[in-house]
Parts: structure tokens; C-alpha cells; sequence
């Protein structure tokens, strides 16, 4: 049974990559019609869709009443994102060139969303009016991302 479920794992991960590859083809293709850049269009789509799991990890543990799997999802999925991913990419592509103002302006805001949260936590809990200062926080990236119409590539 082993030998199936490593099979099915290897048939998986294939068919991950080619829909990565078409998504990536379709995002290319969509930041061109909508003259909103390449960085825009996937710090918007591809990040709320691959953070759509995590949200969802969140709502449902908040309506169990266990609150605190989602902290330790997201902060789990957010060390892998920023190291795990970050890191593949650098290996696979040799090397990841960072074009234009991204680091003075995006990492800034990275910087500020991965803080944000933990300095909301000092006094050991985490409010509505908390979540909404970080959903705030998201909007006026998305605003900032989207009204200056980066034409950057990564």
C-alpha cells in the first residue's frame, strides 16, 4: 500500500506543476490586458489564493472555539513561505535578482505584516478591533500595490 500512496504522491505533485504552469502563463496574461504589472496581479490573486487554506483554517477553528490552531497554522505556513519558498526558488533558479524599488518599499510591508501581529499579541491576546488593524493593514498594501501600478518583475 505504500508503494500506491508514494505513486499517487509522484502523480500529484506532476499534475501541481503543470497547473502551476498554467496559472503562472494566465497571471502573466492577465497582469499584460490590465496594464497592473506582474507583481500587482500576484501579490493580489496568487496570495489570497494560496492563502485561502490558512483563512479558512482560521474561521473554522474560531467557530470551534480553538482560536489557537490558527496562530500556529499561519505562523508555521509563514516561516515556510518566507524561507521554504523563498529558498527553493533561489536553488532551482540559482538565484532569485530583485529588480527596481521592491526591497525599500515591499519588503518594508513584509516586515510590517509578519511584526504587526506579534506586537498585537503582547498583551496576550489578539481582539477584533486587533484583526481589524491587520486587515486593515492588508487593504492599504493592496491599495498601495495597486494605485502605484508596479510594472516590476521579481
Amino acid at each position: 500500500m505504500l508503494v500506491v500512496y508514494l505513486l499517487l504522491i509522484l502523480f500529484f505533485s506532476f499534475l501541481l506543476i503543470k497547473a502551476s504552469d498554467i496559472l503562472l502563463v494566465n497571471l502573466t496574461s492577465i497582469a499584460r490586458r490590465t496594464k497592473l504589472g506582474q507583481f500587482a496581479i500576484t501579490s493580489f490573486l496568487l496570495a489570497l489564493a494560496t492563502s485561502l487554506p490558512e483563512f479558512f483554517v482560521g474561521v473554522a477553528a474560531a467557530l470551534a472555539d480553538k482560536p489557537n490552531l490558527s496562530l500556529g497554522n499561519i505562523i508555521g505556513a509563514n516561516i515556510a513561505n518566507l524561507s521554504l519558498v523563498i529558498g527553493g526558488a533561489a536553488l532551482f533558479s540559482g538565484a532569485v535578482i530583485v529588480r527596481g524599488n521592491f526591497l525599500r518599499r515591499d519588503v518594508f510591508y513584509a516586515f510590517l505584516a509578519g511584526a504587526a501581529p506579534m506586537l498585537l499579541l503582547i498583551d496576550k491576546n489578539l481582539s477584533r478591533v486587533d484583526g481589524l488593524i491587520l486587515l486593515t493593514l492588508y487593504g492599504f498594501y493592496q491599495f498601495m500595490v495597486f494605485t502605484e501600478g508596479k510594472q516590476e518583475k521579481l
